[in-house]
């Protein structure tokens, strides 16, 4: 006990007169990434919730006054911890993309920033040159403070399409709420397609596998519309149901290489 008690007091004073640095308790810098096929839910420090889709990588940065995700691959989407004095910005390309207290996904795709908005608002702007394109020790003063009046809002069940430099477009277009239960599917680990053409269905279910799809030189596939419910990184399921339901047949040219082709149905007699 009394061993116990010198260590308990020794502990005491020095915490006593060796306080706490507490801006460096504050401050958090961390990384998450998935791979292929992958997703991943985390809790960030404030209590915020983010989950990573497929091949997606972020880096983000906590301080006293500041909250910020750079998204530099991928998709995510985050129910965000309500705090006034402190927005979250999410970083993707040029676009700063901020909230106090609200959830929203944004996916950097090859030739545009995708962002939906599932609840509440967020404000939109350009990243001016000032302001630092990657997350450095000290560089997330500027994106601590809250975006103007002028910056674009997206509400609730809306959506906004962004290129990744230059100014941002005002257009924002409302979204059906089975549209965006649709493009947030992946969160449970399917894939849900409502009649898009097969060349957008395929360049979306090879995000979630190492396998590419090639669609043969046949003018009938470009006719072909996609409906139904696919289990993310289920290829051998996918071409049964492409082959039963929609008379496609498939090739492969290699371990990683997949061509689709337009089945004969003459073939079979």
């Amino acid at each position: 006990l009394a061993v116990a008690l010198s260590f308990f007091q020794e502990a005491f004073n020095f915490s006593f007169f060796y306080p706490v640095n507490r801006s460096a308790v504050v401050a958090k810098q961390l990384n998450f990434q998935t791979g292929v096929g992958e997703s991943k839910d985390i809790i960030l420090p404030d209590k915020s919730e983010i989950t990573l889709n497929t091949n997606s990588f972020v880096q983000i940065r906590y301080t006293r006054d500041s909250r910020v995700i750079n998204l530099l691959r991928g998709e995510i989407h985050i129910n965000v911890a309500h705090d006034k004095a402190r927005p979250l910005s999410v970083i993707a390309g040029d676009k700063v993309i901020q909230a106090v207290g609200t959830a929203f996904n944004v996916e950097v795709g090859e030739k545009q920033i995708e962002l939906i908005v599932t609840d509440g608002k967020v404000l939109v702007a350009e990243q001016s040159s000032s302001q630092p394109s990657s997350l450095q020790k000290n560089g997330t003063n500027k994106l601590g403070k809250f975006l103007s009046n002028n910056s674009t809002a997206v509400s609730k069940g809306e959506k906004l399409d962004l290129s990744f430099k230059g100014k941002i477009a005002k257009h924002v277009e409302k979204v059906d709420p089975i549209d965006v239960a649709a493009s947030l599917s992946w969160r449970k680990g399917s894939l849900i397609f409502r009649g898009e053409s097969l060349a957008d269905a395929m360049a979306e279910i090879s995000r979630y596998t190492n396998i590419d799809f090639e669609l043969s030189d046949d003018e009938r596939l470009t006719r072909v519309q996609v409906a139904g419910m696919f289990k993310t990184g289920d290829v051998k399921g996918l071409l049964e149901v492409l082959n039963n339901n929609f008379n496609i047949s498939y090739e492969r040219i290699s371990p990683d290489k997949i061509r689709l082709n337009y089945a004969d149905p003459s073939a079979s007699i």
